[in-house]
């Protein structure tokens, strides 16, 4: 996914593969829970809070095993 900039305790997340609810449920099997937005404007983001710092290391440990495996199913 990719953040916006954001001033706010949160990042806005725009889901790149893959879809919104992939990305939630995929999340929440590591216990990191994510917000999507019913709006169709937005389906295809969702909002992360920021947390603690080992909340945050955790989030983008589980982000960057996604990003490894879509790089892995590219042609």
């Amino acid at each position: 996914g990719k953040p916006h900039e954001s001033k706010a305790k949160y990042l806005v997340v725009h889901v790149l593969h893959g879809t919104s609810a992939e990305l939630q449920e995929w999340l929440e099997e590591d216990g990191i829970f994510v917000r999507r937005y019913s709006t169709p404007d937005l389906a295809d983001y969702v909002r992360i809070s920021v947390g603690k710092p080992e909340d945050t290391d955790r989030l983008m440990q589980r982000m960057t095993a996604l990003a490894q495996r879509y790089a892995r199913e590219l042609p």
